[in-house]
């Protein structure tokens, strides 16, 4: 199996990234590879439209295929194919995007961190610019804990020196509720909006 990455059109370009993983185990590693297209953006089964959200780095650890952290950085390629075996851990990055922004992966909550004894907690972080800003959302679920959540935004005169560099304002609330409510009113639609409409989950394209 496989799905597509698409970014901003620029020149044919390759890259890639490889590993090796297991998802049903979630013991394993990663398998990506990518290469340059011109093309609109998609960003794998992720159409963007309208106002685009468009995700910059995507770090992910302990969760569910990935037990080693690991990070994609978006503005290193263009067009990026994700393939593997049946396992590998493609569907595991797409579970990250719904996971970290709406708290929502396949399984129970408890599930998605990796069966490996060594993981002590499943996190993922997000950082993407939408409407102008860049956005950065970290989710953590330790073993046996409570999830712990924050929900940031680069000062507008830090966007120069970058998202490793610029110095960050909180937009957590006070509860992982509010939390989640404030997200989801930045980005103007909810979990169930976002699968429908701007992410197709897999075998679920027709629902």
């Amino acid at each position: 199996g496989r799905f597509c990455v698409w970014r901003k059109g620029k020149k044919d370009k390759p890259d890639a990234i490889a590993g090796k993983g297991g998802e049903d185990d979630r013991k394993g590693s990663h398998s990506v590879a990518s290469a340059g297209r011109v093309g609109f953006k998609h960003i794998g089964s992720i159409i963007i439209q309208h106002h685009p959200m468009i995700p910059l780095r995507l770090r992910i650890s302990g969760f569910l295929s990935y037990r080693d952290p690991v990070e994609l950085d978006f503005d290193s390629f263009d067009l990026a194919c994700i393939s593997g075996h049946n396992g590998a851990g493609k569907s595991s990055l797409l579970d990250a995007f719904t996971w970290v922004l709406f708290g929502e992966a396949r399984g129970k909550s408890t599930d998605i961190i990796n069966l490996n004894t060594d993981v002590k907690a499943a996190e993922v972080a997000l950082t993407f610019k939408y409407e102008g800003n860049v956005f950065r959302v970290q989710r953590s679920l330790p073993r046996n804990k409570s999830t712990l959540f924050e929900f940031q935004v680069l000062d507008d005169g830090e966007q120069k020196a970058g998202v490793e560099s610029g110095k960050w304002k909180p937009l957590t609330e006070k509860t992982t509720r509010d939390t989640q409510a404030r997200i989801e009113q930045t980005l103007r639609l909810d979990y169930d909006t976002f699968i429908n409409a701007s992410f197709f989950l897999q075998g679920k394209a027709d629902e």
